[in-house]
């Protein structure tokens, strides 16, 4: 993304003027349920000015989730919003406001299907309202135990790659300021299917009270906060079902089910493939900020040492125009390899402008390695304005190449990382600001290294008019990563004569889940019906409309979109529009108006010059590594839990935004919770053994165990500003020392960290089999095997790089007893 200017506004006016911000609070209302959530945006507006005013403002919302309706409270009355097509909902507002009555307009952006635009027209002067505006989400996989809730609550500036173009249509205002005069407020409950074992936020302070082995309520630990990042609230229960079905009672016979299920290997997943990898990097001038180009070259790195022997790969940074390091994917060798660690070392992001359309038009041009699978892994911060118009491009190359995205820093465009992994067959991770990528990398890489599980289905059976189907085949999915799928259907128990239940078939095996319909009591505020509708539209959207520019009563520069009818020849619009309508989830065609009929006199009282007021956003702020992982990772338990058995102790826990540290007044088992595993106690003790290599970087008190060990050093030699951090732990320097046959040699460093000489092991080894072994098959043997020692739980970073290891020992030993040599080797480790 190109530099912007002119974002210094005072904090309390619009840029330079000193026009009042009439957005004065905004509250989240969190209700999570299983793996689902229902959100609450309730938005307070006042006019403080002398002259009716027209509100706009423009906020994100995960691109997955489902806008279901708004309410308007003004003075004592309650307006509840309706769903119309895009159009005639706007024509609805416009004409509202032009004769002196209320409006209310909430809009889809057209540019992408994570912005939203809400409209208040002719607020009158001294007035003030609230709009709260209700959404349906899902929560995403990380683990078979744990979940990640998203809510998206910063916007940042969307690079246009073709300015001159018009900008019709709905689009949120661009204004932007480092600091705006509203605030955030938070609370929410959390219904688990497990045992909570923990909850927390690597983004903001969260207070959490513990309700029951399964519940537990949610607040902002510092009560308000701005609107600088995302919400990120992490979810560990003990267990999680493989297979988890739960059914809402909609009315007379009708039900909607969510179904989640967990893929299991199957004998054709566990084989490795032959693979092309190519890695496209964002090097735009908005990747400096909050250290993401530092994260991507260091993901580069990651993804170097990961590569097995027998690829082709290659790497490509884009910003305004793209470059490459080869002119073709090469073969993966220690001269490619060598070439590629310079080439990322020395990427920055010092390419202007983020234009990912054209390299990845050069990446398709050119077909696959023949007998290969192409995968492409993106990286980027995902700000740009033509999203629809990639993801289409990735949609149509989807027969040949896999798409894995990575969405860096606090406030990337989750339409644009999420939608060209859907449409690429792939998955997409997040990295936020300060947080640990390696494990994130290392998912990415396993899932891209095997096959996934594909023609799997889902049967919806014993019941009626099943929606979308009552047997869909389900897109590829990927061992480990929970898959939802959701389905509205009729059902008879005069009627029907078989079980109702859903079915899940993965190649031979099939698995029946049952419907529990008869137990079930009609649902307030259905979450399933919501998502299955919204699950349906994400299938069917297509490009962006076009438009065409109209006036009316409304002050804002926009177009009216064409009719689904006149848009499309293929039918999708109108299916799209039908189930917005259908099932009231909004949709890019669909919008939601309400309108507030006033009396004349009030009429009067609001028929000044009505001025309109875009409200600004704040710009995201960078946060320094040192308090963003796990800088919040505390919870405030004011009931006892021992009896859940959960790993915390009740306390009054103060986070610390600028220290990311506990209070010391928490006792110190708490203060010490999630800090320290006995591997990484272990590991911390290689610091006295590092002597001039590395420079301790934490207090003790201050460490977060998903550092790796706990601690981070910097490596002798190292470039500063370069690519990758010089700052690293004990298991990234491991990694890194790694050639790229597999193997490792003996160095300062690998001695350092498993206070093993290369002579020492030699003997041990020699007393112990009756002959020496070649320094390079020993020195790789004792890294792997003190890496699996000292690093089990971060399996995820490190296996793709110890598989290749693993890969040259068997080439290298023929007739070597390796299970004795490692047997040796660990516990020679274990008596240091």
């Amino acid at each position: 993304m190109a530099n912007y200017g002119g974002f210094c506004g005072t904090g309390l006016f619009v840029l330079k003027s000193k026009t009042p911000v009439p957005l004065t609070a905004v509250h989240y209302d969190v209700d999570v349920t299983s793996f689902a959530a229902r959100i609450k945006i309730q938005q307070t507006y006042r006019n403080t000015e002398t002259d009716p005013l027209e509100c706009v403002y423009g906020f994100p919302v995960n691109d997955q989730a489902g806008i279901i309706g708004f309410v308007v409270t003004i003075d004592d009355r309650t307006l509840v919003s309706h769903f119309k097509e895009k159009d005639e909902a706007f024509q609805e507002y416009t004409e509202a406001i032009s004769r002196g009555d209320g409006g209310y307009l909430l809009d889809q952006s057209d540019r992408s299907d994570d912005t939203f635009v809400l409209s208040v027209g002719r607020l009158p002067p001294g007035k003030e309202c609230t709009v709260s505006i209700i959404y349906v989400s899902t929560l995403e996989s990380v683990t078979d135990t744990k979940m990640r809730l998203v809510i998206p609550m910063s916007l940042s500036p969307r690079y246009n790659p073709n300015p001159g173009a018009s900008a019709g249509g709905v689009v949120p205002p661009e204004k932007y300021q480092a600091t705006v005069p509203y605030l955030a407020t938070l609370l929410g409950t959390i219904n688990a299917v497990g045992v909570i074992s923990s909850v927390n936020s690597p983004t903001h302070p969260l207070a959490v009270t513990l309700v029951g082995p399964q519940t537990v309520s949610v607040a902002f630990g510092a009560n308000q906060q701005p609107f600088d990042r995302d919400l990120v609230i992490e979810i560990e229960v003990k267990t999680n079902p493989q297979y988890h079905v739960e059914v809402e009672r909609l009315g007379e016979n009708k039900y909607a089910a969510m179904y989640a299920f967990i893929p299991k290997a199957t004998t054709d997943t566990g084989n490795n493939i032959n693979t092309e990898l190519i890695f496209l990097v964002d090097c735009s001038g908005s990747m400096n900020e909050e250290n993401k180009i530092q994260d991507a070259t260091r993901a580069m790195q990651i993804f170097l040492r990961s590569i097995p022997e027998g690829c082709y790969f290659n790497f490509y940074r884009f910003g305004s125009q793209f470059q490459s390091l080869f002119d073709q994917s090469q073969p993966y060798s220690a001269k490619s390899f060598n070439e590629a660690k310079d080439y990322a070392r020395d990427t920055r992001a010092n390419l202007e402008g983020t234009e990912i359309l054209e390299p990845m038009k050069k990446i398709f041009s050119a077909p696959p390695q023949p007998g290969f699978s192409r995968q492409l892994f993106v990286l980027t911060d995902g700000d740009i304005t033509n999203t629809e118009e990639v993801i289409e491009l990735v949609r149509r190359n989807a027969h040949n190449t896999r798409v894995f995205s990575f969405g860096l820093g606090n406030s990337p465009s989750r339409s644009l990382v999420n939608g060209i992994a859907i449409a690429g067959n792939g998955k997409s991770e997040f990295i936020k600001s300060g947080e640990v990528l390696e494990d994130k990398i290392g998912r990415h890489l396993q899932r891209a290294l095997q096959p996934a599980i594909t023609g799997a289905t889902v049967t919806w059976s014993g019941v009626r008019n099943v929606r979308p189907e009552a047997s869909s085949a389900l897109p590829p999915v990927f061992v480990g990563d929970r898959q939802l799928t959701f389905a509205i259907f009729e059902w008879d128990g005069a009627m029907e004569t078989a079980s109702p239940a859903v079915i899940l078939q993965t190649g031979d095996s099939k698995v029946k889940s049952v419907l529990d319909v008869k137990s079930v009591k009609l649902t307030e505020n259905p979450f399933f019906s919501k998502l299955a509708a919204r699950a349906l539209i994400k299938l069917l959207e297509t490009a962006p409309t076009t438009t065409a520019v109209v006036g009316g009563g409304s002050l804002q520069q926009r177009g009216v979109s064409v009719k689904p009818t006149e848009l499309k020849t293929d039918g999708l619009a109108e299916e799209i529009t039908k189930i917005s309508l259908e099932y009231g989830v909004m949709s890019k065609y669909v919008s939601l108006v309400a309108v507030e009929t006033r009396s004349e006199q009030e009429r009067n009282t609001a028929s000044g010059r009505m001025q309109l007021r875009e409200i600004p956003v704040q710009k995201v702020q960078v946060i320094s590594p040192s308090v963003g992982n796990g800088m919040f990772r505390t919870l405030c338990m004011k009931q006892s839990i021992d009896s859940y058995d959960m790993d915390v102790r009740a306390c009054s826990i103060q986070s610390n935004a600028s220290l990311g540290r506990v209070s010391s007044a928490c006792p110190r088992e708490v203060r010490a919770m999630s800090r320290f595993s006995p591997k990484a106690k272990k590991a911390q003790g290689i610091m006295a053994n590092l002597g001039g290599f590395f420079a301790r970087k934490s207090t003790s008190a201050d460490v977060d165990d998903e550092h790796d060990s706990g601690a981070e050093f910097s490596m002798p030699g190292s470039r500063s500003g370069s690519g990758a951090s010089s700052r690293q732990s004990p298991l990234n320097v491991l990694l890194d020392l790694q050639q790229w046959d597999g193997s490792w040699t003996f160095s300062s460093e690998v001695e350092a960290i498993t206070k093993i000489s290369a002579a020492e092991a030699a003997t041990v080894i020699t007393k112990v089999l009756g002959v020496g072994k070649h320094d390079v098959i020993l020195a790789t043997l004792l890294v792997v095997t003190y890496i699996k020692d000292a690093f089990p739980d971060k399996s995820n970073i490190w296996q793709a790089i110890l598989n290749k290891a693993d890969t040259f020992l068997a080439k290298q030993t023929n007739g070597l007893d390796v299970l004795s040599v490692s047997a040796t080797l660990l516990a020679l480790i274990k008596s240091k």
